[in-house]
């Protein structure tokens, strides 16, 4: 009796072909994985780094028109060290790990809209105008501006949701040994140490920026940011941060203008640091 040869895999060859396709799949979904974490990480960058200019645009442009009157009007100061509204001082830097806040103060231009930073229209005395005041400041993980009428010593409707994502922001200014020289002696001071707001030829802004997308695998994760003199901020959230600084200054003073914005690591005196939460 003649025996037919049995056709087919053995044990072993279907417990090795199973090994190496169980292999190929693991592969698969790790390169998988990998691309979307860097979409991800990738998407998070691009929105934190439009979220930062985007503010840095605004408070420059603002803070460049800081001081401004028009032709024989009285003189105006750059910022609002006194009280406005419930808020005294307007001017303020926080302690503890509270962002700070400044109101910039100008007389919006006559051939201009007469509105402050919501976009509300503000009613000034041209003539002896003592002009109006934004002040900036972060409420809710948010830039936040809100316009105060100094003719009237009111605010000028509510404050407005400029940029989101933003958990907090540091001012600094920079002050110089005497009015009308130009030198390279500015020191940057926090706004409890200005004595003479006439002596304040720039500012410097830091603002930390979150990306928005909490990450589990980040969510037990510490990170820690020292944004100027704010302390230790310590986060616990799972977001990616990064610190973007901007030093603008002041045009409407008896210094020469000279405007500087920049990003994370764009200027050899500011600083960015990034790091995963």
């Amino acid at each position: 009796m003649k025996l037919q040869r049995q056709k087919g895999l053995s044990l072993i060859e279907l417990l090795i072909a199973m090994t190496l396709g169980l292999t190929i799949l693991a592969a698969a979904v790790q390169m998988l994985m990998a691309s979307r974490n860097s979409s991800v990480v990738n998407n998070e960058l691009s929105r934190m780094q439009e979220n930062a200019r985007f503010a840095l645009d605004i408070i420059t442009d603002d803070v460049r028109k800081a001081g401004f009157q028009m032709i024989g009007a009285s003189p105006l100061q750059s910022f609002l060290d006194g009280p406005c509204g419930s808020w005294n001082p307007c001017t303020l830097n926080n302690s503890n790990g509270d962002s700070d806040r400044f109101a910039v103060i100008y007389e919006p231009h006559i051939d201009e809209p007469q509105t402050d930073c919501t976009g509300a229209e503000v009613d000034l005395n041209n003539e002896e105008s003592k002009g109006m005041a934004n002040v900036y400041f972060i409420e809710d993980g948010s830039l936040r501006c809100r316009g105060y009428n100094l003719d009237l010593s009111t605010w000028n409707g509510e404050s407005v949701n400029l940029v989101d994502g933003i958990d907090n922001m540091q001012v600094l200014y920079g002050v110089v040994d005497e009015v009308g020289q130009w030198q390279n002696s500015t020191q940057y001071v926090t706004a409890n140490e200005v004595d003479n707001w006439t002596t304040v030829n720039s500012l410097r802004v830091a603002l930390l920026v979150n990306g928005g997308f909490a990450s589990s695998s980040r969510s037990n994760e510490e990170s820690q940011f020292a944004v100027f003199d704010s302390g230790e901020l310590v986060f616990e959230t799972g977001e990616n941060r990064e610190l973007y600084t901007a030093t603008i200054y002041l045009e409407n003073t008896d210094f020469d203008p000279k405007v500087s914005n920049l990003g994370p690591k764009e200027q050899d005196d500011e600083d960015s640091e990034s790091e995963d939460d």
